[in-house]
């Protein structure tokens, strides 16, 4: 060899030093894919719940209903708890266990609409019924199945006759169509984001669609609700609420 030559030494790497580093990558890269698909099916479900409520705008709300609502409740439930702090976890952890209904009373509803005095019943502010008593047992008789939308009935009207406080949801409803004179199950829904989150909006809609017609309020007109220019109902609620 000449002596001029320089000798390079090549050292070569041993793939074995790679593999610890490797190995981490290849985990975070499952658990990123594993987070992304777990978001994605969640979203898919919640868009399907959705669905489903939307398409009881123009019906009463079967039994299929009143679990598309009760699952998109869930998920508003569900967010809520996400988005609270350790310390109110903890909070509602500690909190006493609620008292367990007794046996059979699950859907039964909470005021008695007979002892209601017969003239908070008149629906019509241009006809008087000739019997209050009869005409009370035929407004009843207009109250919805579900049971959500029956504790809505029954607290309207409960409210009417004690000057009580009107349900939440019914009083931005009713503020709404008396400003309006009518409304779809969409416009209310887009009115109910400003208040609440897309699943509680879209249930809360859809039993108010069913609410007002039985409770004299308004009246269908194709996929619209409009206000009833002579509804008794709405005149009391204009009073209760200083509308």
């Amino acid at each position: 060899e000449d002596d001029g030559d320089e000798v390079e030494e090549v050292i070569e790497q041993d793939p074995s030093e790679n593999e610890p580093e490797q190995a981490a990558a290849e985990v975070i890269d499952d658990e990123v894919e594993t987070a992304t698909e777990a978001e994605e099916t969640e979203t898919t479900e919640l868009d399907a719940a959705m669905a489903a409520a939307d398409e009881l705008e123009d019906l009463e709300l079967s039994d299929e209903g009143n679990a598309a609502i009760d699952r998109l409740e869930a998920y508003d439930d569900q967010e809520e708890t996400d988005d609270m702090d350790i310390d109110e976890v903890k909070t509602r952890e500690k909190a006493p266990p609620k008292k367990k209904r007794a046996a059979g009373t699950g859907r039964s509803r909470s005021v008695d609409l007979s002892k209601i005095n017969a003239e908070i019943f008149v629906l019509d502010t241009d006809k008087e019924p000739e019997d209050l008593d009869a005409n009370r047992s035929d407004v009843i008789a207009r109250r919805p199945s579900q049971v959500k939308i029956a504790q809505k009935f029954d607290g309207l009207f409960n409210a009417l006759a004690t000057n009580g406080k009107v349900e939440r949801y019914v009083d931005i409803a009713i503020r709404f169509m008396i400003e309006k004179g009518a409304f779809t199950s969409v416009d209310l829904k887009n009115h109910y984001l400003d208040f609440v989150k897309p699943g509680t909006a879209s249930s809360q809609a859809g039993q108010i669609m069913t609410l007002f017609p039985a409770a004299g309020i308004a009246e269908r007109d194709g996929k619209n609700l409009k206000l009833r220019d002579n509804s008794k109902v709405v005149e009391r609620l204009k009073t209760l609420l200083a509308i």
